[in-house]
């Protein structure tokens, strides 16, 4: 089967999902502070900003912030075949 011949469909989009996740933590009491389209830098200055957020928020508790949006990472000539996984970059950012 080629690519071409995939069916593709759109069940959901980032806003949904973050107005659904919303919904379910307001139920549970939590405070929830939404930024829908926040993330769209380097993974690296966008867990920076993230963790200084989470520094400095004095807001209600519990709360729960909820980001949105892509983050990249940009590979190096030296990065190995796996070192640019956001997954694996992302959370070691805000040390």
């Amino acid at each position: 089967m080629r690519k071409k011949d995939i069916a593709h469909y759109l069940i959901g989009s980032n806003i949904d999902l973050l107005g659904s996740a919303a919904v379910i933590l307001e139920k549970k009491g939590i405070n929830v502070i939404t930024f829908p389209e926040s993330l769209y830098s380097e993974a690296g200055d966008t867990g920076k900003m993230i963790a200084s957020m989470i520094r400095h928020f004095r807001g209600p508790r519990p709360s729960c912030l909820l980001f949105g949006g892509e983050t990249t990472v940009t590979l190096s000539a030296k990065a190995g075949k796996a070192a640019g996984r956001r997954k694996r970059h992302y959370p070691h950012c805000g040390n």
